[in-house]
């Protein structure tokens, strides 16, 4: 028996449904209030412990070097019983509150010292504490907002995870394809208080490797890049190697390891380090 391509649609058309249907079944939907709980947590004694100048602070702008930022905040005991802090849970580890292990008696105040660590939070800042004590268990007592807006740092050394002396880097390892010339660019900074001229290091780098960075000259502080440029047939041989075999000098050069290993080194030269600290090391994409 024959079906019609319009009544096949139908059927698969159909089947997806139930399967559709059946899928959602087994999707548990939180409810939007919960949600809500969670994100607003509901509060029981904002009106039985009142902050001096609002529940939100407010410190403008902050550079993102400046440093920890602090405030003392005081706080006065409007209930009915005396009031301790039991513990401050902060929406952000950039966000941190010290509290007086003292009960507050009614109608008498307390402190609490907030810090904000800037580094590493550039931006708009909208983060919380939430402040627990004895009049609930499960629920803070009050949320304090701090509001403001993190400066970027005009210092990007924690940009560059690697080094090499003075010099940073953003790349520890760099990759080329075998017997084709390739051009690689490195980001790099100059963290010391001195002007840096670099290039490759003629003797102890694996022949076929040149290498210069943008700017020529890397001024204290500045960032560049360098440039490492790989000739077709770049192998791990020392550039040193051949010159001194034409002098008749016997190369010992053990800290280059194996020749024969396909891995090609670039000595940095213009860094005051041994060899094995200014060297990066080239590998083959296979």
């Amino acid at each position: 028996m024959k079906f019609s391509p319009t009544i096949c649609r139908l059927a698969i058309c159909l089947a997806l449904l139930l399967f559709c249907d059946d899928s959602l079944a087994q999707i548990k939907i939180i409810p939007q209030s919960r949600l809500d709980s969670v994100a607003n947590p509901r509060v029981v004694g904002a009106d039985k412990m009142l902050f001096k100048g609002g529940s939100t602070i407010d410190f403008a702008t902050l550079d993102e070097d400046a440093g920890a930022w602090q405030r003392l905040l005081e706080w006065q005991n409007k209930s009915s019983q005396t009031i301790v802090i039991t513990h401050i849970k902060s929406s952000c580890s950039c966000l941190r509150g010290e509290f007086e292990r003292e009960g507050v008696r009614v109608g008498q105040s307390g402190g609490l010292k907030i810090t904000y660590y800037p580094k590493g939070h550039p931006g708009a800042v909208n983060q919380r504490l939430f402040i627990y004590t004895n009049l609930s268990a499960s629920e803070p007592t009050v949320i304090l907002s701090v509001k403001g807006v993190v400066k970027p740092s005009k210092n990007h050394s924690a940009d560059y995870k690697y080094s090499r002396g003075e010099l940073l880097l953003r790349q520890d390892t760099l990759y080329a394809t075998r017997g084709k010339a390739t051009q690689i660019k490195v980001a790099c900074m100059n963290s010391s208080s001195r002007d840096m001229r670099l290039s490759a290091d003629t003797l102890l780098s694996s022949r076929g490797i040149k290498m210069w960075s943008e700017p020529q000259v890397l001024k204290a502080g500045e960032e560049g890049d360098l440039i490492i440029s790989l000739s077709a047939d770049a192998c791990p041989i020392p550039q040193g190697v051949g010159a001194m075999a034409k002098q008749g000098v016997e190369p010992k050069l053990p800290m280059l390891g194996d020749s024969k290993k396909r891995d090609l080194c670039l000595y940095i030269s213009g860094l005051p380090l041994p060899a094995r600290e200014r060297m990066l090391v080239i590998k083959f994409k296979e």
